[in-house]
């Protein structure tokens, strides 16, 4: 308690309480500005909207900072920057050395061998439509993309692995179930297992999660842990939740798949599984890695990545490749 009184903390407070009053009145000269050229009726209207929209945008763009500074390294990277930019003598050295080693430092990490071969080879296919995102979620287009993904699994049939896109079909896997079966049951006579990114919502039906799906027996399922900001949820307060709800503005969440979750099986294959965004946090997968052969990842756009973890490089790659060219 002594610590929050403290001349150091009073003094970042006062800080604090100054730059805010500095930032509201400039925020009080605009709103006024805009104001005045309004009918009288309207005016104390739009001055209390506006002030209202200031401290909502405010208090938004604290929690992005906020979330930002989380990210392992920003912050130091940042500081490098302005004082490379600002600082004197010895401070700019050690802030491009800041910057420089970390690439000099990769530069020798690409020298280490960190796969090797052995074991059979596996052949995957990749398969994508290619449809753009705003024709993809408009609901007539619905049962064209079906079409389309059952004709490019099928001329994929045949690889011990068949790799569709996140979110390939723009519908929760529980409203397709049908069709699931019928992907299921010819992939199954032609000896392949398809992996595919599917939305679904958990059996309570409040929970949505945006899955990597294993079509096997059984069923199974991967739900992305690292979610987009405002893209698939939004990291505000429960109060400004609370707030929206009160004004009828909308918004929608996926929620986060557990942090333990087992590698999928498939293709004879065990993967580690990431989807779009978790790209960005790779010691989320060092748990699952210990058991997995394989680490499979899903974009949303024209992508589906395909990494191996020891055995398969050569051969996998080889076919990922081949097919991209035939299908391009």
């Amino acid at each position: 308690m002594l610590e929050l009184i403290s001349s150091q903390h009073l003094t970042a407070l006062f800080q604090v309480i100054m730059i805010d009053l500095v930032l509201a009145g400039d925020n009080a000269i605009v709103i006024a500005l805009a104001a005045r050229a309004l009918p009288a009726q309207l005016r104390k209207r739009a001055i209390v909207w506006g002030t209202v929209g200031a401290i909502a945008v405010r208090s938004l763009m604290t929690v992005v900072v906020v979330w930002l500074l989380k990210i392992p390294g920003l912050l130091l990277m940042g500081g490098a920057l302005l004082t490379l930019w600002c600082g004197q003598g010895w401070r700019r050295v050690l802030a491009a050395a800041v910057l420089v080693l970390p690439w000099l430092g990769a530069l020798g990490l690409q020298r280490i061998e960190w796969t090797r071969g052995s074991g059979a080879p596996v052949t995957v296919a990749i398969v994508q439509g290619a449809i753009p995102q705003d024709l993809k979620w408009i609901e007539r287009n619905r049962e064209p993309t079906r079409v389309l993904y059952r004709q490019l699994n099928d001329q994929a049939l045949g690889a011990q692995l068949v790799l569709w896109p996140e979110s390939a079909v723009p519908e929760l896997a529980n409203e397709m179930v049908d069709f699931l079966r019928d992907i299921y049951a010819r992939s199954e006579r032609a000896g392949s297992d398809v992996v595919m990114g599917a939305m679904r919502v958990a059996d309570n039906g409040q929970d949505y999660y945006n899955s990597m799906m294993a079509l096997t027996a059984p069923l199974s399922f991967y739900d992305k842990r690292h979610l987009v900001p405002f893209g698939e949820y939004f990291p505000v307060p429960d109060r400004v939740r609370s707030w929206l709800r009160l004004l009828s503005l909308p918004y929608a969440d996926f929620t986060a798949g557990t942090d333990r979750q087992p590698a999928l099986q498939a293709g004879g294959l065990k993967l580690a599984p990431t989807i779009c965004y978790e790209d960005a946090f790779g010691s989320a997968q060092l748990a699952v890695l210990r058991e997995a052969e394989v680490l499979a990842s899903e974009k949303i756009g024209k992508e589906v990545w395909f990494w191996v973890n020891g055995p398969y490089l050569e051969a996998v790659l080889g076919n990922v490749l081949d097919y991209v060219r035939e299908n391009a």
